[in-house]
């Protein structure tokens, strides 16, 4: 319960610094960078719950955004566990987006959900959607110009290299789908 009023505060501090720095600096390209993740299973019974994780993924920018109100998907999941309509309505009177959204993405960025002994265990997906996939799904969301700002993998020198030509791929095919991937 306590998460949410602190994600709350968190998300008016982002607000306010991109006011600040406009301010300030017109001329500023304000960059944001978010863990770009995404969940997916293969048990029916899960499903829900990868849909509320995929939506979970965007809160930050939602409520930055000011997209967050009592049509929201996560609506009542928010509000159940702390986060006040005093606190929305400030983020939809007050909206600001990043000039540049920071995608980071990793091997583990990609989940896949199964169920566990005690409840729900993620576990790195096996068919991974990528980057491309990833970053498709926030540009479809936002439309704000994106920037690969942190990646890597551990191993051989030889996993590293097809890491890195995979990532460069992935770009390559976003932006000749017209994708302003920076």
């Amino acid at each position: 319960r306590g998460y949410m009023p602190v994600l709350s505060r968190v998300v008016q501090a982002t607000n306010r610094s991109i006011r600040a720095i406009r301010r300030a600096m017109p001329d500023a390209t304000v960059l944001l960078c978010d863990a770009a993740e995404s969940y997916k299973t293969r048990d029916k019974n899960l499903l829900a719950e990868v849909a509320r994780r995929n939506l979970r993924r965007f809160l930050v920018m939602d409520l930055l955004l000011g997209r967050v109100d009592e049509n929201h998907p996560l609506y009542s999941w928010l509000t159940s566990y702390g986060l006040s309509d005093l606190d929305l309505d400030w983020f939809i009177r007050n909206p600001q987006a990043p000039d540049v959204f920071g995608l980071d993405y990793y091997p583990h960025s990609d989940w896949q959900l199964v169920h566990a002994n005690e409840g729900i265990r993620q576990r790195r997906a096996d068919k991974p959607i990528g980057l491309h996939g990833v970053a498709s799904a926030y540009w479809q969301r936002y439309g704000i110009p994106m920037m690969l700002t942190e990646t890597s993998i551990e191993g051989q020198q030889i996993n590293r290299e097809i890491w890195l030509e995979s990532i460069v791929d992935d770009t390559r095919r976003l932006r000749d789908e017209g994708v302003p991937m920076l």
